[in-house]
């Protein structure tokens, strides 16, 4: 029976429908006032008087729009932002539906089968082998604080009973001055500390200087520290670098670190044939964060980790509980190789993605987003802006001469493109010394009219604002 108040069952078609409609409707380019009409919206809520599902619904409608940019426009260039395939967002609305709960294999034996059958052929294409460990996360951040567990344990067999005690001198780790942020959550959420992370210098690429990197691994090691491991990038936010991953696979090898590959957003370049030879050396690394999200069209978060390290996995994760089930089936069950318990069918998004488009078509879609890559840096360039982007990525980063004699400032050049409806773009420092601004070609509808609109607003912002 039914709690007094709950909506039937039936009602969950109908609240699909006003959702669908939602998702049609248009959303302003540069919305204007959001907070206001956030605390407006809030004001109506005390839950002392309950709202009927509807309008539940439709308040939600407004507070999920107010402010937002609208992800259908495909002049949003926002960070790495696709408008999202309906399939994918029935998918994740059905196992809601259903309540897939993925913990043990026995409560959601097909979900969890269509994880591991997604994983394995992203693991194909990322070239690991066919023994490896892939698990849906939060996002590449959440992968990465991940990975560097697996590079502790790896390194340090005492560290899964014993912790931090169990290692013999300071771990140190490195990346690029133009690796994400997050890694400094990461090493503080793994007890290492900030003062672990080395940032090395970049080339004239903004790629990992790799002399930097070995003169650091030596210094380190002369002043009794113990490097642990690198995090490579593959696909900078800034500029989509991509660190030289063959010779860090080599380096890694030879001083017997772990090599972790962020390729957060550009990972879906090993999707297509055509793309995947900017990831060489990748499927040498010992794990792999790629968010399937930042590039496809699916909703947040599907974020992937995988390492060709199975066992590690089930040595850092594995536990037991008198009220688990036991389980003989050929794959540990999940609340024992990852570091969560109770989740979602969070691979649903991808996996009928991937069941619709198939092969060809997502390197279509890879190709494609590349493609549209290069048209944004041709506009951009035909409007007088200088491209910083080294890599055929669906990403432009550019500059122009009066931002980098600070005669206009990147934020003012970047809210006059707003305020013109020609660009959602946004500002960044790349190696915290260049000014510029930042967009990527994620829209699949991007066409000509948007870039010409585009062209005619950076000539105009470069001579007036």
């Amino acid at each position: 029976m039914r709690a007094p108040g709950d909506p039937p069952a039936s009602d969950l078609a109908a609240l699909l429908r006003r959702v669908s409609e939602t998702l049609a409707l248009e959303t302003p380019f540069a919305p204007t006032g959001a907070l206001r009409r956030v605390r407006e919206l809030l004001a109506t809520v005390d839950f002392a008087r309950p709202l009927s599902s509807q309008d539940t619904l439709a308040l939600l409608t407004e507070l999920l729009r107010a402010g937002a940019p609208d992800l259908k426009n495909p002049r949003h260039f926002g960070l790495f932002h696709p408008p999202v395939d309906p399939l994918a967002v029935a998918a994740t609305a059905l196992s809601a539906g259903l309540d897939a709960q993925l913990a043990v294999n026995g409560a959601a034996p097909g979900a969890i089968a269509a994880e591991r059958h997604a994983l394995a052929w992203v693991a194909a294409r990322f070239g690991l082998p066919p023994a490896h460990h892939g698990s849906f996360t939060s996002g590449a951040s959440a992968s990465t604080r991940e990975s560097l567990l697996h590079a502790l344990a790896a390194a340090h067999p005492g560290f899964v009973d014993d912790g931090l005690a169990a290692l013999p001198g300071r771990p140190a780790v490195y990346a690029s001055r133009e690796a994400h942020a997050s890694l400094e959550k990461a090493v503080r959420a793994c007890g290492l500390g900030a003062r672990a992370l080395r940032r090395v210098r970049c080339d004239a690429s903004w790629r990992m200087d790799l002399r930097a990197l070995k003169r650091a691994i030596r210094d380190d090691r002369a002043a009794g520290f113990a490097p642990l491991a690198v995090v490579a990038t593959a696909g900078t936010t800034n500029t989509g670098a991509i660190d030289p991953l063959p010779e860090l696979a080599a380096l890694c090898e030879a001083e017997s670190l772990w090599l972790h590959v962020d390729a957060a957003w550009a990972g879906a370049a090993a999707l297509s044939p055509r793309a995947a030879p900017m990831l060489e050396g990748i499927s040498r690394a010992d794990s792999i964060a790629w968010d399937a999200h930042k590039w496809l069209p699916l909703p947040i978060a599907a974020g992937v980790l995988l390492t060709r390290h199975p066992a590690l996995a089930t040595r850092l994760w594995s536990v037991d509980a008198p009220y688990m089930p036991r389980d003989h089936s050929p794959h540990p069950m999940p609340f024992r190789e990852t570091a969560r318990w109770s989740r979602g069918f969070e691979g649903a998004g991808l996996f009928a993605w991937l069941a619709r488009e198939g092969a060809e078509g997502a390197a279509r879609w890879v190709d494609a987003g590349c493609a549209r890559g290069e048209a944004l840096r041709e506009a951009v360039r035909d409007a007088g802006w200088t491209v910083l982007s080294p890599v055929p990525l669906p990403l432009a980063c550019f500059s122009h001469p009066r931002i980098r004699s600070a005669g206009l400032s990147p934020q003012r050049a970047a809210a006059a493109l707003r305020r013109r409806g020609a660009a959602g773009v946004s500002e960044t420092w790349i190696d915290g010394r260049v000014p510029a601004l930042h967009g990527t070609a994620m829209h699949p509808g991007l066409g000509l009219e948007d870039l010409d609109a585009l062209r005619v607003a950076l000539r105009d912002v470069a001579e007036t604002a």
